[in-house]
């Protein structure tokens, strides 16, 4: 469970070239999050928009993370051979495309109102976009892709 103004918890997943990427090594930076899953179209179109968000952004010190939740199937976590689909047919060059999973990132103990889990990130669709500030403190999410959104979040960030 994460509110507005939270701190990140540091976590450390493998990326698109085998090496880790590690959030906390980050700090300083403008990070969006895209909890994506290889199966779902919206996700798919969404990530066309990755890279050159991130070529624009850079300069600024502002990171475009991928993070496929799954892999062609629901519920199970992405291989290596669908990470390295993933960048080659969406023309990723610099953005991270991590592979998670959903025992690494998501909430497993996602409760009610009255007692939230609190072992990770709550998503309820793909694609979910969570924004972290140069301090390391989330400051806005959406669920869903919008360029011109995407855009606004990224220039409150900076």
């Amino acid at each position: 469970h994460i509110d507005i103004g939270d701190t990140a918890c540091n976590f450390i997943l493998l990326d698109q070239n085998g090496s880790t990427w590690e959030l906390y090594d980050h700090t300083g930076d403008v990070i969006v999050l895209d909890f994506s899953a290889y199966w779902c179209y919206p996700c798919q179109l969404a990530a066309a928009g990755t890279q050159p968000l991130q070529d624009e952004y850079a300069a600024d010190g502002v990171q475009i993370v991928t993070i496929l939740i799954d892999g062609a199937t629901s519920g199970l976590a992405p291989t290596e051979h669908e990470i390295d689909s993933w960048v080659i047919n969406h023309n990723i060059t610099t953005a991270p495309v991590l592979q998670g999973s959903r025992d690494k990132m998501l909430d497993s103990q996602a409760g009610d109102i009255a007692e939230p889990g609190v072992t990770g990130y709550l998503l309820n669709a793909y694609p979910t976009y969570i924004y972290i500030g140069r301090d390391m403190k989330f400051y806005a999410g959406h669920v869903g892709y919008s360029e011109e959104f995407m855009r606004q979040k990224i220039q409150e960030g900076l």
